[in-house]
C-alpha cells in the first residue's frame, strides 16, 4: 500500500535509517558538550598540569575560548549547509576529538 507515493517498507528503512542519524548525531553532540564542560570545569583545577602557572591564565584561555567560539558558531553553520550528513558528522566527531 503506497503512503505518498513511497511504499512502505521504503518508508520503514527510511525510518530506520534517520533513527541512526539521530543516534549518531546525539551520541557526538554529547561528547562534544562533555568535553567543553570537562574544559570549564577541570582546567581550574589542574591547570598546572596544562601548563598554566596561575588561575588568571585559566580565565584568559576559557575567555579565549567563548570568544572565539560565540563568532565561528553561525559561520561554521552555513559551511556545513552544502556538506551531506555524513561528512558532517565526521567532521564533528575529528573536531570534537582535538
Amino acid at each position: 500500500m503506497p503512503f505518498y507515493g513511497i511504499r512502505t517498507g521504503q518508508l520503514a528503512t527510511d525510518v530506520a535509517k534517520n533513527k541512526r542519524h539521530i543516534s549518531v548525531f546525539a551520541l557526538v553532540t554529547a561528547l562534544r558538550l562533555m568535553g567543553d564542560s570537562m574544559l570549564y570545569t577541570m582546567l581550574p583545577v589542574y591547570f598546572q598540569q596544562a601548563g598554566l602557572t596561575s588561575l588568571w591564565e585559566v580565565g584568559v584561555v576559557l575567555s579565549v575560548n567563548r570568544l572565539v567560539r560565540l563568532p565561528l558558531n553561525p559561520f561554521i553553520g552555513r559551511l556545513y549547509i552544502p556538506v551531506s550528513v555524513n561528512a558532517r558528522t565526521s567532521a564533528s566527531r575529528c573536531c570534537s576529538a582535538y
